[in-house]
């Protein structure tokens, strides 16, 4: 905001991306298989992903 204000720059459009590890989406958009392979085969079945989640 800082910037734009600084170069008058009211009609640009500002982005920021905050990028997270992606650890909370494991169980749901992965390939299982894929993060089996690279976590190992416990790794869905680990209470810490399923911590946050909504009860079913």
């Amino acid at each position: 905001m800082d910037w734009l204000a600084q170069h008058d720059a009211w009609e640009i459009t500002a982005v920021a991306i905050a990028p997270d590890l992606g650890e909370r989406y494991l169980d749901t958009i992965y390939q299982t298989n894929w993060v089996q392979d690279l976590y190992g085969e416990d790794v869905l079945s680990c209470d810490e992903l399923t911590a946050g989640a909504p009860a079913a």
